[in-house]
């Protein structure tokens, strides 16, 4: 979920293998490592309240499975 919003269905496999949504990728990619140090990716986006979300997609992320 990202922002109150479902953004990805996938069987678990499938998810932490190949994400396809920015939000999924930027999740998967946080995930701590013991061999290496990286700095965590982020997003550029804000949160929104129910009053000021947009309509339309915060994404545009539409690949068929």
């Amino acid at each position: 979920m990202y922002q109150g919003s479902l953004v990805e269905i996938a069987p678990v496999r499938d998810f932490f293998k190949d994400p396809l949504h920015p939000y999924s990728q930027v999740l998967i990619e946080a995930i701590p490592s013991l061999k290496e140090r990286k700095p965590l990716r982020s997003l550029k986006a804000s949160p929104t309240t129910p009053e000021t979300r947009p309509q339309a997609a915060s994404f545009s992320c539409a690949v068929p499975r």
